[in-house]
């Protein structure tokens, strides 16, 4: 009797110790939850909202400017083209759920977003008719590809002369049109997936808290690495910078992207969104975790010197130019931006215990 007795006791120690050893949903007294609910209520689905009734605006601008072509017409859509891309850069670190990768569709951010663009793919395409978008083909479409046509080679004459060409309307009202429909669609979308993206509230791969912190990663990365790597010549394989490689080198907007983009990668980490609201970010969660703390100082001092680098830049500034002319400002960056890797990556995913679910392939 004693015997059976001793091991009942086991028994229920083990069963208790399991239970015990489940991953609560405050980890460390941290609420994931409450953090999923602030981001897809108060951030990413706003952003969603405002970023698809800026591209509606584009594409009906950059209708009436292809039925009316003359010069006032064509900065409007220009402009609008600015504010539409501007946008855009709060919803790229967002491209997962609906707008990951499905089938032969890339993620919302390589369809919409690659650079830079194939002039000759693009021509060919006009030349043939060709608007179906029926090709992985990325670097032909998007909003890069729009800019492009609306800007040239910064001469609105020229711009204005190419718009001529019938098959060019047809294939700038396809582009701005695509533009518009995938954003839509990933609005709505969100929208649904709202609530299973809160539930899901683990920190193992393949859960809401992983898939928001690793594409928070990916979308500095594309900073750090093509906005200002790529034309600087600091990708691997390259030997000598490349400034035509910048993003926005039609519109000389590269410079203003990277601010902008800058502050919705940052915005994720601090849990602040485009319409100001703040709430739980990846710093709250860092403060409740052994060493978070420390690392929080540390990233907030290395973010200030990024920061620092940008103001010295004018929004304005052609960021090939400053590349060709060997700009100590662009090494700066280059140089900030790498030294903000290891907070943002190897450090925080220790300290938070989330895996690092994709590759670089930049050894970082």
């Amino acid at each position: 009797m004693k015997k059976f007795t001793h091991s009942l006791l086991v028994i229920l120690l083990l069963v208790v110790t399991g239970c015990t050893d489940k991953t609560p949903d405050n980890d460390n007294g941290f609420d994931r939850t409450v953090m999923l609910q602030h981001f897809s209520g108060n951030i990413i689905q706003p952003a969603f909202r405002v970023c698809a009734e800026e591209t509606e605006t584009l594409k009906q601008f950059v209708e009436y400017f292809i039925q009316n072509p003359d010069e006032p017409n064509l900065k409007v859509a220009q402009e609008q083209w600015k504010r539409a891309f501007e946008l855009f850069q709060y919803i790229r670190p967002f491209t997962f759920g609906p707008a990951a990768e499905q089938g032969v569709n890339k993620s919302l951010a390589e369809e919409l977003g690659t650079f830079p663009v194939n002039v000759t793919a693009t021509e060919n395409f006009i030349n043939t008719n060709d608007t179906l978008f029926n090709n992985f083909a990325r670097d032909t479409r998007g909003f890069l590809a729009l800019e492009y046509l609306l800007f040239g080679n910064g001469n609105n004459t020229d711009v204005l002369n190419s718009f001529t060409d019938l098959k060019r309307k047809r294939y700038a009202l396809a582009v701005a049109n695509q533009i518009f429909l995938k954003i839509r669609i990933a609005r709505y979308d969100w929208q649904a997936y709202g609530l299973s993206f809160v539930a899901n509230n683990g920190t193992d791969a393949g859960s809401s808290v992983s898939l928001l912190y690793n594409e928070f990663l990916k979308s500095y990365e594309l900073i750090k690495n093509y906005k200002v790597g790529l034309p600087s010549g600091n990708r691997p394989g390259q030997t000598q910078p490349e400034p035509q490689k910048v993003e926005c080198y039609y519109s000389k907007q590269s410079v203003y992207m990277i601010k902008r983009h800058f502050e919705a990668v940052h915005g994720i980490w601090l849990g602040k969104g485009l319409n100001g609201a703040d709430g739980a970010g990846f710093k709250e969660y860092l403060s409740t975790a052994v060493g978070g703390i420390e690392l929080i100082a540390e990233t907030e001092k290395q973010v200030s010197n990024v920061n620092t680098v940008l103001s010295s830049i004018d929004d304005n500034a052609d960021l090939s130019q400053l590349i060709n002319a060997n700009s100590s400002k662009v090494a700066d960056l280059n140089t900030e931006l790498q030294k903000l890797t290891r907070y943002y990556k190897s450090d925080m995913s220790s300290v938070l215990g989330i895996a690092i679910t994709y590759t670089s392939g930049d050894g970082d």
